[in-house]
């Protein structure tokens, strides 16, 4: 078995109190809560980080996958969003949240994986959200609905 070199940052809102208690009891030197972040320094949270890791039950749309693709970070995720086709682009990792087995494997190849083939990666994540959204479209599409006068 390998030795891993992992820290973990957990980021978001805590939806259910006792479940949030529940985690930060595992809170070590390597494990960390950071809680909710602002929009604007999410860029620097992804810059530091080397994988955005997500095993969710269910994501309709999954804004945080995206950002974090967006800005070059490969992702780990479950099957359960609608971004099943981001491991045959080569952006990250897409496995069904029961196969522990395969999540293991994945974190072990992760935490192996070089320096050129890791960069290969985050450039592929962020040719990922570019071949997925045109993004000045929907810049230009908000500013013009929130722009609209009734």
């Amino acid at each position: 078995f390998m030795e891993l070199n992992l820290a973990l940052k957990v980021i978001g809102l805590e939806d259910d109190a006792a479940y949030g208690s529940k985690c930060r009891a595992f809170e070590s030197s390597t494990i960390s809560f950071l809680g909710p972040q602002e929009p604007k320094d999410l860029y620097e949270t992804f810059r530091e980080s080397d994988f955005f890791v997500l095993p969710t039950l269910n994501e309709n749309f999954g804004h945080a996958i995206i950002e974090a693709l967006a800005h070059g970070c490969p992702v780990i995720i479950s099957d359960q969003t609608p971004w099943n086709d981001l491991e045959a682009f080569g952006a990250g990792w897409v496995i069904p949240l029961q196969d522990t087995q395969r999540w293991k494997a994945v974190i072990q190849e992760a935490n192996a994986m070089d320096r050129a083939s890791y960069m290969q990666m985050s450039e592929k994540a962020v040719e990922y959200c570019q071949s997925k959204f045109n993004f000045s479209e929907i810049r230009q599409a908000y500013l013009e609905l929130f722009d609209a006068k009734d």
